[in-house]
């Protein structure tokens, strides 16, 4: 069985038949949805593939811990005016609620929901009076994944995404193999070692066949995958501390 069997989708890996399923059943019926899992597992993707494949009218907001912040993405994603930062949090209400009675949106979705503050609650818990559906993304349910929010999901639909199994995780890694062009003498013990690192999640599977593309990790005919995924995971804190500064 081919990665496209599985919905893989250039370089988005999907592969996740019984979850896009399950949340377009969901979409259709109008329920509010949170969906779960670890960081690089796909959500965003499969939210992103759904809403354009379903032409939804939604507001979005990628990052999510205050009500400024929440309020700011979202009036950015409704509006054609990019200039907003500056504006308090009552000229940001104002603004979303004009957008709200102007379009019909389908769903507002809020991603990347960390641990969310009490006025941010708040706000989502009056949307949800107002009958608008939502769709909230995040690494899990309880208080320090979610923060306030696990009080308003708690009748949500659930959506779990996991990582991989190894067979899933093997198919993916098979995608990467011909796709980047790896030469593997051994390729049991490549995806092997791949799925050992990566513990089954796409993206660092991704990353680690990204970096196979370089021969300096290459020691006869084999790679050195514990080698890969230290310099995978220097890169993301030098990215991490970079942002932060």
């Amino acid at each position: 069985m081919k990665a496209a069997d599985f919905g893989l989708k250039g370089n988005a890996v999907l592969c996740r038949e019984k979850e896009i399923n399950l949340i377009n059943r969901l979409m259709d019926a109008r329920k509010n949805i949170v969906i779960y899992g670890d960081e690089g597992v796909g959500k965003t993707a499969i939210i992103k593939e759904i809403i354009t494949a379903k032409k939804l009218k939604t507001l979005y907001s990628g990052k999510s811990s205050t009500l400024k912040e929440l309020l700011t993405n979202l009036v950015i994603s409704g509006s054609e005016n990019r200039n907003i930062k500056s504006e308090n949090i009552l000229g940001l209400k104002k603004m979303f609620y004009r957008i709200i009675d102007k379009r019909k949106i389908d769903y507002i979705v809020i991603d990347h929901a960390g641990a969310v503050d009490q006025k941010c609650y708040y706000f989502a818990s009056y949307l949800t009076d107002m009958n608008l559906s939502i769709v909230v993304l995040c690494r899990g349910l309880v208080k320090k994944d979610i923060g306030y929010l696990r009080f308003l999901i708690y009748n949500f639909a659930k959506v779990w995404m996991p990582d991989y199994s190894k067979s899933t995780a093997d198919i993916i890694t098979d995608h990467y193999i011909e796709a980047f062009g790896i030469k593997v003498s051994d390729s049991a013990m490549f995806k092997r070692d791949i799925f050992r690192f990566s513990k089954g999640n796409p993206r660092i599977i991704r990353a680690l066949c990204r970096l196979a593309r370089n021969d300096k990790y290459r020691v006869q005919e084999r790679f050195n995958v514990r080698r890969m995924n230290f310099d995978r995971r220097f890169k993301n804190i030098f990215v991490h501390v970079s942002l932060i500064k």
